[in-house]
């Protein structure tokens, strides 16, 4: 299957990078969808070490939950070693010791 043609959505500065991020229509769901770089098969990391993770990410060992009543989701938005500049920012900084890149 075909890869839908990426449209330019913003520019994003996180953790002192710049990320530009595309997004596409889904046909089927008549939805656009934000494309986010794929930090599992390309790992990226600010100066300090810090890997970068979009909120959705998700299967993460490490994770542990933001709120006391957050058990069911799993994904990084929802994990309180996800630091974000902004509340619904699509990029974030894992502060967890156990991810930080490797020296």
């Amino acid at each position: 299957m075909e890869r839908p043609q990426k449209k330019p959505y913003r520019i994003i500065r996180v953790g002192g990078r710049d990320f530009r991020l595309y997004s596409y229509i889904n046909e089927c769901e008549r939805q656009t969808i934000l494309d986010y770089p794929n930090f599992v098969e390309n790992p990226e990391y600010t100066d300090g070490g810090g890997p970068f993770r979009p909120p959705v990410q998700d299967e993460c060992p490490h994770w542990e939950a933001s709120q006391p009543d957050e058990h069911y989701y799993g994904d990084c938005g929802s994990c309180m070693w996800l630091h974000r500049d902004e509340p619904f920012a699509a990029i974030g900084v894992c502060m967890c010791e156990s991810l930080r890149r490797p020296e």
